[in-house]
């Protein structure tokens, strides 16, 4: 697209905050799984990765939620992990590993019957 399309616009900005979060052992980080909290002035979600066993390397599972806040729910993260490491996971023990801001800007060209 070129630039002349959206001159003198400066299109919609979104900052979008992720924060990563494992114990201080990195439980989650050494048995292939991640946990995150995403979230922006729309709203926040949750998502938890984790690998699946016996399967290729880059085969993994993936759940994600809306939650109200940007504090994690630790229910939806015991649900979404395997079972052998939800047991071992102490959620209270979690902590944020490292943050993210990313801003984004967004714009529509709308040409005709196209978006």
């Amino acid at each position: 697209m070129q630039a002349r399309y959206f001159a003198g616009s400066k299109g919609t900005k979104e900052t979008n905050r992720t924060v990563y979060y494992d114990t201080p052992d990195h439980l989650l980080w050494r048995n292939g799984a991640e946990f995150r909290v995403r979230g922006n002035k729309k709203g926040h979600k949750q998502a938890v990765k984790a690998r699946i066993p016996g399967q290729a390397l880059f085969a993994r599972s993936e759940a994600e939620t809306a939650i109200p806040t940007a504090e994690p729910d630790p229910d939806h993260l015991r649900a979404a992990l395997p079972c052998k490491l939800a047991a071992g996971l102490d959620t209270a023990a979690l902590q944020p590993v490292f943050q993210s801001d990313v801003e984004r800007r967004k714009w529509v060209y709308d040409h005709g019957d196209a978006s």
